[in-house]
């Protein structure tokens, strides 16, 4: 089972402070700023989890969760997103995400969904 996780999403100041959080929680924790950094990132390295913004310029999250799921299909995605109700959340579902962040949302749900899926892939 790999702690190691992806935090993708282009606003900096979030991407940092869930990075500190989740590295204070004992996590490895890699950070991408838009889709592109995203898929070269799962391309060369193998996250038990990564967490992915929808809406990020260039290339959104959905399109970055298709390309990193035809690299490695077995990756397991949590998309974040702040406007859950433009049907995008539906797409990113429909393409294999595992479930999705509303934001603004509670640290303490990120990490239980993390240990959830970590320890679902342990024991997998």
């Amino acid at each position: 089972m790999t702690r190691k996780v992806m935090i993708v999403d282009d606003n900096t100041a979030l991407r940092q402070t869930l990075q500190d959080i989740l590295i204070y929680e004992g996590y490895e924790v890699d950070a991408a700023a838009d889709g592109h950094q995203a898929v070269d990132m799962a391309a060369n390295e193998s996250y038990g989890l990564i967490f992915m913004d929808i809406r990020m310029p260039g290339m959104d999250g959905i399109e970055a969760l298709g390309k990193i799921k035809a690299i490695r299909p077995d990756s397991v995605v949590v998309m974040i997103t702040g406007s859950p109700t433009d049907g995008s959340l539906e797409v990113a579902l429909a393409n294999g995400a595992k479930t999705a962040l509303i934001k603004p949302f509670a640290v303490e749900l990120m990490i239980e969904i993390l240990e959830e899926v970590l320890s679902e892939t342990a024991s997998a």
